[in-house]
């Protein structure tokens, strides 16, 4: 049971989340309305000063794990290589 009153409160402390309005929304009107669910679906974007800290911190952790995986599953060449390139027209 305690596990269950701590989703609870962190139910209740995500009060001001998209999703906990548009819970409130569609009860309050008894629909949705097509720009509301528009807006709310609509895609979210990075900054752009989160997406230049990912590229130079996280690209590389990125290839040196993935080349760690492709190795204990048996990849012999390397991950960006190009096979098939000198039959491509």
């Amino acid at each position: 049971m305690p596990a269950l009153a701590g989703r609870c409160r962190k139910a209740e402390q995500a009060d001001g989340t998209p999703v906990a309005e548009m819970g409130r929304y569609y009860p309050g009107t008894g629909y949705f309305d097509k720009q509301t669910v528009d807006q709310f679906a609509a895609p979210e974007y990075l900054p752009e000063k989160e997406i230049r800290m990912f590229n130079r911190v996280g690209r590389p952790v990125q290839r040196v794990f993935m080349g760690r995986l492709a190795k204990k599953l048996g990849c012999r060449e390397r991950l960006d290589a190009q096979p098939y390139q000198d039959w491509c027209k």
